[in-house]
């Protein structure tokens, strides 16, 4: 039996450990966890201070990858629903986040970076 090479699946991997991507629906408590370790790691010291970072929500990942891709500290999460990506935004910027909307009808992702 012949192993079958599924190059997109193999190009979507590699894409996901570049921007810190995962796209299995994840609980708004972990999502949280998950974010704010990244914003500890990514920015040490005053840095990593809320008030540096933009987040925002949702519902096409593409999107995101191609009007934020390039910027700095990107991680994306994909929540169980729309409330808790709405949660876990208001989350943040109650802690000073600011707001980089994409948003959509059905917005399920959530992303963070830093602001340049």
């Amino acid at each position: 039996m012949y192993a079958i090479l599924d190059f997109k699946s193999i190009f979507n991997t590699f894409r996901q450990k570049e921007f810190g991507m995962n796209y299995k629906p994840r609980a708004k408590s972990e999502i949280i966890l998950e974010f704010t370790r990244h914003i500890l790691k990514v920015t040490p010291g005053s840095m990593n201070d809320f008030k540096h970072w933009c987040i925002g929500i949702s519902n096409d990942v593409e999107k995101i990858k191609t009007d934020k891709g390039s910027l700095s500290g990107l991680m994306i999460r994909k929540s169980q629903t729309p409330r808790n990506a709405r949660e876990i935004e208001e989350y943040f910027l109650m802690k000073g986040m600011q707001n980089m909307e994409i948003s959509g009808s059905y917005p399920t992702y959530v992303f963070i970076h830093i602001l340049s």
